[in-house]
């Protein structure tokens, strides 16, 4: 699970095999990068959960040089205004959420850790 702050921008990657394609790729706070996958993403109540794969990447000729590791991730996409609009009235809270998971930490065989 990856949580932070990120854009998202379409731009020129160049494959391993030396062709050039343009994807969208999501960019973290962090410097990660993270192509979407192919699974679909599924709804939640202040956004979507979407699968994306981390990429490993470098800058060769002006070129985002970009390679699949075999890292998938999924990514909780939360919208500003649903937060504001729908805080308090769920019982799921994002902040609540968060600070759970940052408490539980990544060593627990049976949930899902938080990588950012």
């Amino acid at each position: 699970f990856v949580h932070f702050t990120a854009f998202t921008k379409e731009r020129q990657i160049k494959l391993d095999n030396g062709d050039i394609e343009r994807k969208e790729v999501l960019h973290s706070s962090s410097t990660a990068l993270y192509e979407k996958g192919r699974d679909s993403k599924k709804d939640a109540i202040y956004g979507e959960v979407v699968p994306f794969i981390k990429l490993t990447s470098g800058i060769d000729d002006e070129l985002l040089h970009a390679t699949a590791t075999q890292e998938n991730v999924a990514i909780k996409i939360i919208q500003k205004y649903k937060i504001s609009k729908f805080i308090g009235t769920e019982d799921e809270d994002p902040f609540k959420e968060v600070s759970a998971m940052q408490y539980i930490g990544n060593d627990q065989p049976n949930l899902i850790g938080q990588i950012e």
